[in-house]
């Protein structure tokens, strides 16, 4: 989470959207993690819905801004 919780669900938002589009699988274990990674985020965030949905509609170059701070 880095204390960023709230940037941590638009980003899991983004990538939920990333995998949808592409229609791949993900595996076992890394459904596992991001179970626990999402469990976690969703507890640090009161808003964890609006933000999880608001970083399903970026574009892929958004959410990589995001990453390297300088994004929307």
């Amino acid at each position: 989470l880095d204390g960023r919780p709230g940037l941590a669900a638009r980003l899991l938002g983004a990538a939920d959207a990333a995998r949808h589009a592409t229609g791949l699988p993900i595996s076992p274990s890394e459904r596992d993690e991001l179970a626990r990674i999402t469990a976690d985020v969703r507890a640090a965030e009161p808003g964890f819905d609006a933000l999880f949905a608001s970083g399903a509609e970026l574009a892929p170059e958004q959410a990589r801004s995001l990453v390297e701070g300088t994004g929307p």
